[in-house]
């Protein structure tokens, strides 16, 4: 059988010989699934690295040994502090629904952020690589303490990182869905001609508020940053 012949399109047409500029809007609940997201990833800890300007979430599956980086998500401040903020009205709606995560002595979600961050949870690390180094205790004449444990240099020197997460993903933007017994965080890359989710994140319920003070006390660290003139 004969094909149809191909109907003439008419010329291509030509890029603009100057720049051009033009805001656009569009919403990030109708960003596009890549296949390769579409079942997304499962993880039981996390460690945050904050730089000048960005913040680096890495997901951790700590289920086997070696531990395995399954999702590395790069954003930036602003991105993030709007995160944090959201993060918490979602446990709140979650608790008000399902009731409490939270273990005793801890603060609920509701309350706004206490003077000093909490002690960093099981499971969570908070590693910041922009922090100022403090005089050490041999310079002041008192006897050095024994260290608190492996640094991060270590953890990650033991850490399996597939070759293609060593870049990241960028996401500008989140999407929070919950379950009773899940959270999912849909990162999301708002950029024209159409959002698109570069990473889509399970985490077990009980897990998210310590990730929810993690990433709050990271928001602090930056944010009590000395500023560069």
């Amino acid at each position: 059988m004969n094909e149809p012949p191909l109907e003439p399109q008419g010329p291509s047409p030509e890029p603009p010989s100057t720049p051009v500029s033009q805001n656009f809007t569009h919403t990030a609940v109708a960003a596009r699934v890549p296949e390769k997201m579409l079942r997304g990833v499962f993880c039981s800890g996390t460690l945050i690295l904050q730089t000048q300007d960005e913040f680096l979430l890495d997901f951790i599956s700590t289920m086997t040994q070696p531990h395995q980086l399954v999702a590395r998500v790069v954003m930036n401040a602003r991105t993030l502090m709007q995160f944090v903020p959201a993060l918490q009205a979602n446990l709140v709606k979650f608790e008000q629904q399902f009731g409490p995560l939270r273990t005793a002595g801890r603060p609920p979600a509701a309350e706004s952020p206490p003077p000093a961050p909490p002690a960093t949870p099981p499971g969570v690390t908070v590693v910041s690589t922009s922090e100022s180094v403090a005089p050490s205790e041999a310079e002041e004449g008192i006897k050095p303490s024994p260290p608190a444990g492996p640094s991060f240099h270590d953890f990650y020197d033991q850490l399996k990182i597939p070759d293609e997460l060593l870049g990241g993903a960028f996401a500008n933007a989140v999407i929070i869905r919950h379950t009773p017994h899940e959270f999912c965080f849909e990162f999301i890359a708002n950029f024209f001609p159409r959002s698109v989710v570069t990473s889509r994140i399970f985490m077990a319920a009980g897990r998210v508020p310590s990730f929810y003070d993690t990433l709050r006390s990271s928001m602090q660290k930056y944010q009590n940053r000395p500023r560069e003139r």
